[in-house]
């Protein structure tokens, strides 16, 4: 019986252990599921959190795409809207050119011309400074840092600004000191600020006024200024002139042509070499603008060629300026090719822009064989042409050098104006600082330098000028084509249709050329022959 009992007590017991086993084992295996299923969790909800944040930066994308074509689009549509005006008057000054309204005279002819070439100006600037805001937001990185000298672009500005000063009225005045720390920038940056500064001083300051350009150092800062006595700016439109294409009623109505960009831009060229553009104005008294930069710590860079400057009491009208000088030759008179006349054109701010008209005047009086050197706003006009004949008539001048535009443009106009006042209209010679100098550059010493050249030559060939005559000499209305080839036998045939007589002439035994090797032609498989 005991022995019984204690079997069964130990089969009670294996059973309880072996359950406690099976027990434990379910226990473990749980935890085992469990602790990855936790795993999952967290890698689902790091994988959710991740999407969630892509979700986040795809809504923002959408929205800011969504706001691009918006803002893209008005500045689009501000644009055509600029561009707009100049275009319709360049086209109708065309138009009246080209239906023959005018058929006398050549003075509308040259207003009308001169109104297209302006507006046509008008419109090429609008969209330098469209690209030049582009170029502004997107390129910085591509930019050249090195170090500026602010003295050597003021330096190099003040020729140009101070035609377009006297053109106005407006007297210029330059405070620079001798010296100045450099600051580090792209030049041609920072040259298109203070461009940009004076420019819109000079414009919009009436006649009398005074345009102001300052340049100092402190607190280890190059601060420059310019200040005029203009029109001002409301306290309402300060904080708007900066944002682009906004422009102040008053400003549109002196320049009805403006972007509003130059501000912007040059706002946008201070922050980006860490300066600050500051602006002080009271309407109708005038602004101050100033630019703000930390000096460079490199201060040892060669200096830049200096332009030439002249004092500021310069007279503000544009009457023509003579130098004239007494030269010598042979038993002491002057040999005819000796007596050169010198005339140089403004053509407006063509020329006069960027190039120094009055220091290239200088050059060519020193010239040996110059008896007088001129320059005035249009030569092409009547009253340039007048100063011309009337050196030709009192001074004797015997040669005459035009450095303006291009030769096809008017050319015949100054030969007609020496043969009218008795001189050999082929004893005159163009240099064309216009296409050549004036507009394939910006910079003033360099456009100033060619034209001296330019002129300098066309001084020395014009002694080499020979009477020409002009003969009228009869003319048989036939033609000789030469080639019988396709083209050649199409010419011939259109002349022919004319009612001239043509000879046709091939060496070949056959005419036709290639075409006549050819069995059969594309598209339409005609025979060639």
């Amino acid at each position: 019986m005991a022995a019984m009992t204690t079997l069964l007590l130990a089969a009670v017991l294996i059973a309880l252990g072996l359950s406690s086993l099976g027990l434990l084992y379910y226990i473990y295996t749980l935890k085992a599921k469990l602790r990855l299923q936790e795993a999952e969790l967290v890698a689902a909800k790091e994988e959710a959190q991740r999407h969630s944040a892509a979700l986040q930066e795809l809504e923002g994308e959408l929205a800011r795409l969504k706001s691009v074509p918006r803002v893209e689009m008005m500045q689009v549509l501000q644009l055509v809207h600029e561009l707009r005006s100049p275009l319709s008057s360049i086209q109708s000054a065309l138009d009246v050119l080209l239906q023959g309204y005018i058929t006398s005279g050549t003075d509308l002819h040259t207003e009308m011309l001169t109104l297209a070439r302006d507006r046509a100006a008008a419109t090429l600037a609008q969209v330098n400074d469209f690209l030049r805001m582009g170029s502004v937001l997107q390129g910085e990185v591509r930019r050249k840092v090195q170090p500026v000298q602010l003295l050597d672009v003021v330096r190099r500005l003040a020729p140009e600004m101070r035609v377009k000063a006297r053109w106005r009225a407006v007297n210029l005045e330059l405070n620079l000191p001798p010296s100045l720390p450099l600051i580090n920038a792209n030049y041609a940056d920072i040259e298109h600020l203070v461009a940009n500064l004076m420019n819109n001083a000079i414009k919009y300051t009436r006649a009398g006024g005074k345009v102001t350009v300052s340049l100092r150092e402190e607190g280890g800062k190059v601060i420059g200024s310019v200040e005029d006595t203009g029109i001002g700016i409301a306290p309402e439109d300060i904080p708007k002139i900066f944002s682009g294409f906004y422009r102040a009623e008053a400003a549109k109505k002196i320049d009805a042509y403006g972007t509003g960009l130059g501000l912007p831009i040059a706002k946008r060229v201070a922050e980006m070499y860490g300066g600050e553009l500051k602006v002080e104005s009271e309407l109708g008294k005038g602004s101050k603008f100033s630019f703000i930069f930390p000096k460079s710590e490199v201060q040892a860079v060669e200096r830049a060629p200096e332009a030439p400057s002249y004092p500021s009491s310069e007279p503000a009208d544009s009457s023509p300026r003579l130098v004239q000088r007494k030269i010598s030759g042979r038993r002491g008179e002057m040999r005819p090719r000796e007596r050169v006349g010198v005339y140089v054109c403004h053509c407006g701010t063509n020329i006069a822009g960027p190039v120094d008209v009055e220091e290239v005047t200088r050059f060519a009086a020193s010239l040996p064989g110059v008896l007088v050197a001129r320059h005035y706003a249009y030569m092409c006009s009547d009253p340039g042409q007048e100063l011309i004949r009337k050196d030709i008539r009192e001074l004797g001048v015997g040669r005459v050098v035009v450095a303006s535009c291009s030769p096809l443009m008017h050319e015949h106009t100054f030969r007609r104006a020496c043969q009218e006042a008795g001189l050999n209209p082929f004893f005159v010679q163009m240099a064309n600082i216009r296409e050549q100098c004036a507009w394939v550059t910006d910079d003033v010493f360099l456009a100033t330098r060619k034209a001296k050249s330019l002129v300098a030559a066309a001084v020395r060939r014009v002694g080499y000028h020979e009477a020409l005559e002009v003969k009228e000499v009869p003319v048989k209305p036939a033609a000789l084509v030469v080639g019988g080839g396709i083209a050649g036998i199409e010419a011939a045939l259109r002349i022919a249709d004319s009612g001239k007589k043509v000879y046709l002439v091939e060496r070949e035994p056959s005419i036709g050329g290639h075409m006549a090797q050819l069995f059969k032609t594309f598209p339409t498989l005609d025979c060639a022959a």
